[in-house]
C-alpha cells in the first residue's frame, strides 16, 4: 500500500471507527515532496533581493567549523568568520542576539 496523505489518514481511521468498509477511490497517496518531507528534514531556502536566506537552525551548525561567514540577514552585519567553530556558548550568543535568517552565497547551495 502506499504512503497516505493526511486526510486518507481521517478517512480510514473514520471508517474503522464506524465501522464501515472505506471506498478506495478516496484513498490518495503522498506526492514525492511530501515523502521527502516525511523521512528527511528539509531547509527552505529563499532568493530575497539578489540573495538566499534561510532560517538559522542552531542544531545544524553545533560543533561545526564554519567554510563561510555567517551573516545575519536582517542585519546584514557578520555574527561568524569562515573557519570559527560554532559552540554551544557562541550559538547561545547569537541567539540570544536575535539570529533568526542568515544569508546563503549561492556557490555554498552547492554544497
Amino acid at each position: 500500500m502506499a504512503l497516505l496523505d493526511d486526510e486518507s489518514e481521517k478517512y480510514l481511521k473514520e471508517c474503522i471507527k464506524n465501522n464501515k468498509e472505506p471506498d478506495r477511490t478516496k484513498l490518495i497517496g503522498m506526492t514525492r515532496e511530501d515523502i521527502l518531507n516525511y523521512f528527511y528534514d528539509c531547509q527552505i531556502f529563499k532568493f530575497n533581493k539578489d540573495k538566499w536566506v534561510t532560517d538559522f537552525i542552531a542544531d545544524n551548525y553545533k560543533g561545526q567549523r564554519l567554510n563561510f561567514d555567517l551573516v545575519d540577514a536582517k542585519k546584514n552585519k557578520i555574527v561568524a568568520k569562515s573557519g570559527d567553530k560554532l559552540t554551544q556558548r557562541s550559538i547561545k550568543s547569537l541567539l540570544e542576539n536575535n539570529l533568526e535568517s542568515i544569508e546563503i552565497k549561492e556557490d555554498e547551495l552547492d554544497r
